[in-house]
């Protein structure tokens, strides 16, 4: 990770957000990843609950700036449409593969 961050010109190791960029490309910590890993966290057998709070806390925020959510209305769609995503049928699952980042529960889902 030194390495990385050594190769880059001066101006950029010494600007948090573009050191974090970096490392985030590097890493492919993308929100989905960040999804992913504030669901499927558990706590550590010898971590305190303390450090697990951190942690999920750390995921989900990660999570919804890198989605770009702004206002409570945001996080409720996000929220919905990541439950709704979670119990539709396989093949309505990945026909919207590529679009449900940016689906709006409210209108996507008119039919039963």
């Amino acid at each position: 990770m030194a390495q990385l961050i050594a190769r880059q010109p001066e101006e950029v190791t010494e600007d948090y957000k573009q050191v974090k960029q970096i490392l985030l490309k590097r890493y492919k910590l993308s929100a989905e990843m960040f999804r992913q890993m504030f669901t499927k966290h558990s706590k550590n057998a010898d971590g305190t609950w303390k450090d697990f709070v951190y942690e999920l806390r750390t995921y989900f925020q990660e999570w919804i700036k890198g989605l770009e959510v702004e206002n409570i209305e945001q996080l409720c769609d996000l929220i919905i449409t990541d439950q709704t995503k979670c119990r539709v049928p396989t093949e309505v699952k990945e026909h919207f593969i590529d679009e449900w980042p940016n689906l709006n529960p409210q209108n996507c889902f008119q039919k039963n």
